[in-house]
């Protein structure tokens, strides 16, 4: 286990190395070819993913081709808006090179926090942090857009420079 880029995971900050342990004792560690597929957007996924080595990439589909949405590496997690109530994914996840991954399915580790309340307590809180910390990045993102689009409304002319079109 690489306990180095498990330490710098939100998911598992504040843990004590027994804890870390615990955590992610039922968890899968492996090694994945460039372009490995992880998750397909709008199927279920019951995993939390945590990159130890290399990059992936997650994606929406575009009009033309996929839109990159962020790159992840060492330390960033996915899968963990789906790993929790196994609902469908909102994106692609794909490995951009060669990447080692932990896996956590969801079952084990809703046994480990029914079995561990003092864990599990830091662990949600932690993905709770994490989420507040992605919600505060969209809405930063949502009143960028919303101000751009009031611009270009109150000053059409201006849409072919801001626009490159």
């Amino acid at each position: 286990m690489n306990e180095n880029a498990l330490s710098k995971c939100p998911v598992f900050v504040g843990l004590t190395p027994d804890e870390l342990t615990l955590g992610v004792g039922k968890a899968r560690q492996y090694s994945v070819p460039e372009r490995h597929l992880f998750l397909n957007m709008g199927v279920p996924n019951e995993s939390l993913f945590v990159v130890l080595s290399g990059s992936v990439c997650i994606e929406r589909p575009g009009t033309e081709t996929d839109i990159e949405l962020r790159k992840l590496t060492r330390g960033d997690t996915f899968g963990e808006m789906s790993f929790i109530d196994g609902s469908k994914t909102i994106a692609k996840v794909t490995a951009v090179e060669p990447t080692e991954v932990l896996e956590l399915n969801s079952t084990d580790f809703q046994r480990i926090l029914t079995d561990n309340p003092v864990l599990a307590s830091k662990l949600w809180r932690n993905l709770a942090l994490d989420f507040k910390r992605r919600i505060a990045i969209t809405t930063d993102l949502v009143d960028f857009y919303a101000d751009l689009s009031q611009v270009l409304r109150d000053n059409p002319k201006v849409a072919p420079l801001l626009l490159g079109v």
